[in-house]
């Protein structure tokens, strides 16, 4: 398939009818150029050019120039990219053979396909093309369409070709090379305007939760005076999560100060540590815990945080069962986080995590895309998958180097 480059160049079909465009262009100025110079009073110009054989070549370049004009939204391989352009190039050949031979300045034509090739086609592609050429101009200069070179005139056309070889050569790997820097950027570009777009979402939502900070004090205030004037276990529990509450806000108050500072921590510590608060907010959805990683860890706040964003999304889809095992996998520590719930739907599956979705009643959306961001920041990856028995497993893969302790 073909390689995707920067610009137009990167769908086959724009590149066909670029085909098209340039075989009815050229073949025409060179029907021009061939009939001025036919009526030039140079001698034995005119039996340089082979009228009949011509014609027949220019006929089929408009032929082919009409089929691509009408096909060209058919076209979705590199094949049939590399078969125009194999096309024009014997039609050229044939057109160039008619009208004077190597002698005709027109073979320089060649180095446009080839410079379209380089840009539309892997590099492979495009010098097989470049093959072809020097083989065909080499069978050129061997054939003497009505006239007979001098001695000196041979070398010199021959030098000709060698460099033909090596211009196309450097053409090649100029536009090859000069393609793959585009491509780069435009990625880079492209991730950039993604990054940006995400980070605006992120402040936004940062700005939103520190006014809610605000506005939730007064409130929880309130409650907590309400509070303790209610005895028995109803008083005690309503008192607990006021007190939740309360810290919560405090964390959330706090959030710019230590969030990326790490902190060290047993592995088993972590996961008895999510646990508890799994306990705290999901009672009816216990968490299993696998440890297989038994190793003191690097862990930030922040890291912690989206951690405990997932096991919450996870425990809110699960139905009866909610694990979390923390492995090494060579370089990478894996976090996996499994449940027996609904399965995720394909098209939420692709923007989960990075953005906003709207899906209502499963837990998921801005928990795994402010997780996402958490965890990218730390060079971290999260894969979200439906298992082949049912659940969902979520997996975070964190750099190791940069989480394990050095005791």
């Amino acid at each position: 398939m073909a390689m995707q480059l920067p610009s137009r160049f990167s769908q086959p079909q724009a590149v066909f009818l670029l085909l098209a465009w340039l075989r009815l262009l050229a073949s025409s100025l060179l029907l021009l150029f061939v009939v001025i110079v036919s009526q030039l009073p140079i001698a034995h110009i005119q039996h340089l050019i082979n009228w009949p054989v011509f014609g027949a070549a220019y006929g089929c370049c408009l032929l082919l120039a009409a089929a691509g004009f009408a096909l060209h939204q058919r076209v979705d391989h590199c094949w049939h990219l590399w078969l125009a352009l194999l096309a024009d190039t014997l039609l050229w050949f044939v057109l160039v053979y008619a009208s004077g031979g190597a002698i005709n300045p027109a073979i320089s034509y060649l180095l446009v396909l080839l410079a379209v090739a380089a840009l539309s086609m892997p590099l492979w592609a495009a010098a097989w093309l470049m093959l072809c050429h020097g083989l065909l101009y080499a069978v050129l200069l061997n054939i003497e369409p009505n006239t007979h070179h001098a001695h000196m005139l041979g070398w010199h056309l021959w030098g000709m070709w060698v460099l033909f070889l090596m211009t196309a050569m450097i053409l090649l790997a100029v536009v090859y090379l000069l393609s793959r820097s585009l491509q780069q950027k435009e990625q880079a570009i492209a991730r950039y305007r993604e990054d940006t777009v995400r980070n605006e979402q992120l402040v936004a939502m940062g700005t939103l939760a520190a006014t809610m900070a605000h506005e939730l004090g007064s409130p929880l205030s309130t409650i907590a005076i309400l509070a303790a004037d209610i005895a028995g276990e109803d008083g005690d529990m309503l008192r607990q999560q006021v007190e939740r509450c309360k810290q919560a806000l405090a964390r959330l108050k706090q959030a710019d100060s230590g969030l990326y500072q790490p902190q060290a921590i047993h592995s088993s510590a972590l996961l008895s540590q999510l646990q508890q608060e799994i306990l705290l907010l999901k009672p009816a959805c216990p968490l299993q815990l696998d440890d297989r990683l038994d190793a003191r860890l690097q862990v930030a706040p922040l890291l912690r945080h989206a951690l405990l964003a997932l096991l919450t999304n996870a425990a809110d889809a699960a139905a009866s069962s909610l694990q979390c095992r923390l492995q090494r996998d060579g370089g990478q520590l894996l976090v996996d986080i499994s449940h027996d719930g609904a399965a995720i739907d394909a098209t939420l599956m692709q923007s989960l995590g990075r953005q906003r979705v709207e899906s209502p009643g499963n837990g998921l959306g801005i928990g795994y895309f402010l997780a996402n961001a958490s965890i990218e920041h730390v060079g971290g990856r999260l894969l979200v998958s439906n298992l082949a028995g049912g659940g969902v497993l979520t997996r975070v893969m964190l750099p190791a180097e940069r989480l394990l302790a050095n005791d």
